[in-house]
C-alpha cells in the first residue's frame, strides 16, 4: 500500500475530477480493502511502541542521543550536549565482520554426472549476485538487523525490462509491518506482510492515472503532516 501526500500550500487545491467506477470499486474488492486496512491499522497500533524504540535505537547510532527537552536544559545552563557514541563502535565492528565475511555461492552436485550442471548454476548465481549487487543489499539489511533488531531483503522476479529477471533488493524496516501473531522466525506462518510507501500526490497520479479522482480525494494536506495525517495510516518511524 502507499499513502499520498499533497504538498501544495498555496491554497489553490485541485478539484477532483469525476471518478469512473472500475473493478477495484466492486463490493467484493471494497470489502477486501476494508479488511486488509483493518489488519494494517491494527498492526500499526500494536507495533507502535516497538517501532518507536527501534527508531530510538537507530537514532542512538546516529549520535542523536539527547531528547529536545534535555538539550534545552543543558543549553540553558551553558553546557553543550556532547555525545560519546560507544554503541556505534560495537555495531560498526559487527557490520564490518559481516562485510569481511562475504562469500559467493557454491553449488555442489549430488552425483558425479551432475558436476557440469552444478558448475553452470554456480556461475549463474555469481552473475545474478554481481548484476543485482546482492551483497550490498544484504549488508544494508544486516545493518538494520544490528541496529534495530530486524532487517528486510526482498527476493523476487520482475519484468526483464526493469533489469535482471531475478533480483535482490533491500527494504527499510520503517516501511514494513507484519503479522504480530506469527511465531516462526522466517515468518512462514504470517497471514500478511505490509510494505507501505509515502509518495507525493503528483507521483501517485502518474503511477495510477485512472485513479486520479480517488487519489485527490484521499490525499492529506501537506500542512497536516505530523499533526493528523500519520495518525491512522502511518507513524513517526515512517
Amino acid at each position: 500500500m502507499f499513502s499520498a501526500l499533497d504538498r501544495r500550500n498555496d491554497g489553490n487545491s485541485e478539484q477532483a475530477p469525476a471518478r469512473r467506477m472500475g473493478k477495484l470499486d466492486s463490493p467484493k474488492n471494497r470489502a477486501l480493502h476494508d479488511r486488509l486496512m483493518g489488519f494494517y491499522e491494527r498492526e500499526l497500533h500494536r507495533q507502535s511502541e516497538n517501532r518507536r524504540q527501534m527508531a530510538l535505537d537507530e537514532a542512538f547510532y546516529d549520535n542523536d542521543q539527547w531528547s529536545e527537552q534535555d538539550k534545552r536544559t543543558l543549553e540553558d545552563r551553558g553546557q553543550v550536549p556532547l555525545v560519546y557514541n560507544v554503541i556505534s563502535t560495537a555495531i560498526n565492528w559487527i557490520t564490518g565482520t559481516e562485510k569481511r565475511g562475504r562469500s559467493d555461492y557454491k553449488i555442489l552436485p549430488r552425483r558425479k554426472d551432475a558436476a557440469k550442471a552444478a558448475e553452470r548454476k554456480t556461475q549463474l548465481f555469481k552473475y545474478l549476485s554481481d548484476a543485482n549487487q546482492s551483497e550490498f543489499h544484504r549488508s544494508r539489511a544486516f545493518e538494520d538487523a544490528s541496529k534495530v533488531g530486524i532487517g528486510w531483503l526482498e527476493c523476487g522476479v520482475q519484468d526483464e525490462d526493469d533489469g535482471e529477471a531475478c533480483y535482490d533488493r533491500y527494504e527499510s524496516w520503517r516501511n514494513v509491518l507484519w503479522d504480530s501473531a506469527s511465531t516462526s522466525y522466517d515468518l512462514s506462518d504470517c497471514r500478511y506482510i505490509f510494505r507501505s510507501k509515502w509518495v507525493d500526490l503528483d507521483i501517485a497520479i502518474a503511477l495510477f492515472p485512472d485513479r486520479k479522482g480517488l487519489l485527490i480525494e484521499s490525499a492529506e494536506d501537506g500542512d497536516g503532516y505530523g499533526r493528523h495525517s500519520t495518525s491512522l495510516h502511518g507513524d513517526d518511524a515512517m
